[in-house]
C-alpha cells in the first residue's frame, strides 16, 4: 500500500522567487500564503487580484504551468487567512481505468497535517474531524476522499468548518481542495447554563413536529405518502427562546451551487412530408387543444391583471410532458409582457408572469396599502374553479407586494405540494404573477386514520438526544440546544426518509471467503452491491451485474440510486443484453458477453476467426478475448453454469488490474 510519503503536496515555511508588484497589504497576505503551502516549481505563471465587497477584502492568487496543465488557486480574507484551496492536475482520461490503492486511512493524515499547517491557530483540537462525514468516492482513473472537520470551542460552532478533499490516483495522493468557513473574529458569550432546554418536549413546542402529504421519490416509482417531519432549530441554554442563526460576514470559500430544472417535453413541429402515422396523430390532438386566444379573451375580462390595448399576442408553443399537453404564449406591450402557460386539453392556466421592459418609477418608497383580497379570490377562482376552496389562504406583504399563498389540504391534512400562489404589486395596482401546482387524484392517498401517532413519532425523531452548540448572534454567539439533523419519517410506519437509502454498508458475509480481498478492493472503490451482504456464492442477477460491470466501461459506474428496472432497461438500450429481466440469474457465457458489449468490443467478437482455447466450450469471441486480457483464466469456461456474484467481483477486479 502507498503511504504518505508519495504527497505530492507538501508544506514548507520558505517560498520562491514570485511576481514583484506594489508593497502593501497584498505583498504581505502573499507572505503568509507561502508560508502555509508550496507552489510547485512548474507553477511559473502568476495572478493576483484583490475583490471589495460588502467591505470585505479578498485577495486571490493563481500560479499555472505554461501549458495550463497544472494550476493552483488561493484566496484569502485581508489578513491573509485561508478561505479556499484549489490545485488542477490535467489528467489523461483516455488512459485505462484502474483500481487505486489508497484508502481513507491513508489520506486521513495527510487532512490532519493540512489543518495543522493552514489553520495553525486552531489545529485539530479546535477544528475536529467528523468521523460521520467522512467520505470517499472513486471515479475509475482516481478516488476523492472528503474530510469534514468542524470547530469546537468546548461544544461545537455552528457552521463553522473546514473541509479538505484528497485526490489520489494510481501513483501519488494529494490536497485538491480546501474550503474554510470559519467566522475568524468571533466573540464567545458566557452563559449560566444550570437550566438547559434539551429535553424533546421543550424543543418540539417551540419546533412541532408536523403531519404532511408529500410525494416520496426514494422508490422505484414516485407515489404520494404521510409523513411527520421536524425542523432543526435552536433554543437558547440561558432562556429557552427560539433563536435564527446570523451568518457572519466574511468571504466564505463553500457555495451552493442552484440548478435550473427545465421541465421535460417534446415540442412539436409539422412536417407532412416526413410524419409517421404516429407522429400525425399527435399533431392532430395538438390541433384539437384549446386555441390561446380562447384563453387569452379570459384573461383580457380580469381586470386586476391590467392587460393593456397594447399587448399583443406575439408567440406561442406547444409541447408534451409527462402524457399531458401543455401551451404557452407571450403578450407583448410597449412596458410590459406577460408570459402564459395553460393545460391544451382543458384551458386551465397554471402559470401566468408579468414583468416590465421600461422601469419608470419615480422611487421605491414602500406604500401603505390594503390588500385587495376578495378581488384577488375571484381572479384565483375564475382560473382554477372550485381548487380555492380545499386550500387553507394566507395573505403576507413585502414592501409593496402582497402575497396569497394558498396551500392545499387532503383528508384534513396539508398537502403543500399543491397550491396556488398570486403576486400583487400595490404600486401599480394589478396581479403580476399567478402559479398552480395541483395533483388530478389523491385516492391513493394513505389515510390519515392508520399514523403511528406523535407519540411514537416523537420517540423516533428524537432518538439521538438533542445536543448544545454555539449559535451566532449579532452580538456573539450563545449558548444553544438542537438536533443534531433534521428528521422525516413515514407517519405510516415511521421509516426514517431523506437518510442515506444508498448508504455504503461494509458487507457482513465475505470474511475467510476466497475472494474476499478482490470483494473489499472493489467495495473500497464505490464499486459495490447495495444491502451490506454480498452474498459471494450466489447466482448473480442480471440488474447487480451490469451494476458491478458497468465500473469498467468508460464512463464510469451506474450511479448507485438507480434500481435495478433502470439498470436493465439501460443494459438493454446500450445492447448489453437481449431482454430487461432485472431478477434474472445469469449464465456464465451472458456474463461474458456482456462485458464485451460494455468493453465495447461486441462487433469483434462476433467475427468467425476464434479457436477455442477451453475444453468444455465451442470457440467463443467473448471469452477469448475476455481470457486475452486476463480477465478469464484456465482451461474451463463452464460456460452454462451460474455465474456468482464473486465470479463477477474477480472479473471486474481483473479488468480493471490489468
Amino acid at each position: 500500500m502507498k503511504k504518505l510519503s508519495a504527497v505530492l503536496l507538501v508544506f514548507v515555511m520558505a517560498f520562491s522567487v514570485m511576481h514583484v508588484f506594489a508593497e502593501g497589504i497584498a505583498e504581505d497576505v502573499l507572505v503568509k500564503v507561502k508560508g502555509k503551502i508550496e507552489v510547485p516549481r512548474e507553477l511559473t505563471e502568476f495572478r493576483y487580484s484583490e475583490n471589495k465587497y460588502d467591505d470585505v477584502l479578498r485577495y486571490d492568487f493563481t500560479w499555472n504551468s505554461k501549458d495550463y496543465g497544472k494550476e493552483l488557486y488561493v484566496s484569502t480574507d485581508s489578513l491573509g487567512r485561508i478561505v479556499t484551496y484549489n490545485y488542477y492536475e490535467q489528467m489523461d482520461y483516455s488512459a485505462d481505468r484502474t483500481l487505486i490503492d489508497y484508502t481513507t486511512e491513508d489520506a486521513r493524515p495527510l487532512a490532519e497535517e493540512t489543518i495543522k499547517i493552514m489553520f495553525p491557530e486552531y489545529g485539530i483540537e479546535k477544528l475536529v474531524l467528523n468521523e460521520d462525514k467522512i467520505t470517499s468516492n472513486y471515479s475509475g482513473r482516481y478516488k476523492t476522499f472528503s474530510f469534514n472537520f468542524e470547530r469546537v470551542n468546548d461544544i461545537k460552532v455552528e457552521s463553522n468548518r473546514v473541509v479538505v478533499r484528497i485526490r489520489a490516483t494510481k501513483d501519488k495522493m494529494y490536497v485538491q481542495s480546501v474550503n474554510a468557513s470559519l467566522d475568524e473574529d468571533a466573540k464567545f458569550i458566557s452563559v449560566d447554563a444550570k437550566e438547559h432546554f434539551d429535553t424533546a418536549g421543550d424543543y418540539e413546542e417551540k419546533f412541532p413536529i408536523r403531519l404532511y402529504y408529500a410525494t416520496d421519490y426514494s422508490g422505484k416509482e414516485p407515489s404520494v405518502k404521510l409523513f411527520y417531519s421536524i425542523d432543526k432549530g435552536y433554543l437558547e441554554i440561558a432562556t429557552g427562546n427560539a433563536l435564527q442563526e446570523e451568518y457572519f460576514d466574511r468571504y466564505a470559500g463553500m457555495t451552493e451551487d442552484s440548478v435550473s430544472m427545465e421541465a421535460g417535453g417534446t415540442l412539436m413541429n409539422k412536417n407532412e412530408a416526413m410524419l409517421t402515422d404516429e407522429e400525425k396523430g399527435e399533431i392532430g390532438k395538438m390541433e384539437s387543444l384549446v386555441k390561446p386566444e380562447e384563453v387569452e379573451k379570459v384573461l383580457r375580462s380580469l381586470s386586476i391583471l391590467k392587460i393593456t390595448d397594447d399587448m399583443k399576442f406575439s408567440e406561442s408553443y406547444t409541447y408534451k410532458s409527462d402524457s399531458k399537453y401543455f401551451v404557452n404564449f407571450t403578450l407583448q406591450g410597449e412596458k410590459r409582457h406577460m408570459n402564459v402557460s395553460y393545460n391544451g386539453e382543458t384551458g386551465e392556466v397554471i402559470n401566468i408572469s408579468s414583468y416590465f421592459t421600461k422601469y419608470d418609477r419615480a422611487s421605491d418608497e414602500v406604500i401603505d396599502f390594503i390588500t385587495p383580497e376578495d378581488e384577488i379570490k375571484v381572479l384565483t377562482k375564475s382560473l382554477s374553479g372550485t381548487k380555492l376552496d380545499e386550500t387553507k389562504v394566507e395573505f403576507t406583504k413585502n414592501n409593496n407586494r402582497a402575497v396569497m399563498s394558498a396551500k392545499r389540504i387532503v383528508n384534513g391534512v396539508a398537502f403543500p405540494e399543491n397550491n396556488i400562489n398570486v403576486t400583487y404589486d400595490a404600486e401599480e395596482e394589478m396581479v403580476t404573477r399567478y402559479s398552480i401546482s395541483w395533483a388530478d387524484d389523491t385516492s391513493s392517498f394513505p389515510n390519515p386514520e392508520d399514523v403511528i401517532g406523535l407519540d411514537a413519532a416523537r420517540e423516533i425523531i428524537f432518538k439521538d438526544d438533542v445536543s448544545t452548540v454555539w449559535l451566532k448572534q449579532k452580538e456573539g454567539y450563545v449558548g444553544a440546544v438542537t438536533i443534531p439533523e433534521a428528521v422525516t419519517i413515514n407517519a405510516i410506519d415511521g421509516e426514517e426518509l431523506y437518510k442515506n437509502i444508498n448508504e455504503k454498508l461494509a458487507y457482513t458475509d465475505v470474511k475467510n471467503h476466497w475472494a474476499e480481498d478482490i470483494i473489499n478492493a472493489l467495495w473500497e472503490h464505490d464499486i459495490y452491491v447495495e444491502g451490506g451482504k454480498f452474498t459471494p456464492d450466489e447466482a448473480i442477477t442480471q440488474a447487480d451485474m451490469i451494476r458491478l460491470f458497468s465500473a469498467c466501461r468508460d464512463s464510469g459506474i451506474i450511479p448507485i440510486g438507480w434500481d435495478d428496472i433502470r439498470i436493465s432497461s439501460y443494459a438493454l438500450e446500450e445492447g448489453f443484453v437481449e431482454a430487461a429481466e432485472p431478477e434474472k440469474l445469469m449464465a456464465r457465457i451472458e456474463g461474458f458477453e456482456a462485458l464485451i458489449e460494455i468493453l465495447g468490443y461486441g462487433d469483434v467478437a462476433d467475427f468467425d476467426i476464434y479457436k477455442s482455447s477451453y475444453t468444455d466450450m465451442e470457440p467463443n469471441g467473448s471469452a477469448e478475448i475476455l481470457k486475452a486480457m486476463g480477465v478469464l483464466v484456465g482451461g474451463t469456461a463452464r460456460p452454462d453454469d451460474n455465474l456468482t456474484y464473486a465470479e463477477a467481483a474477480v472479473m471486474v477486479y481483473r479488468y480493471l488490474s490489468k
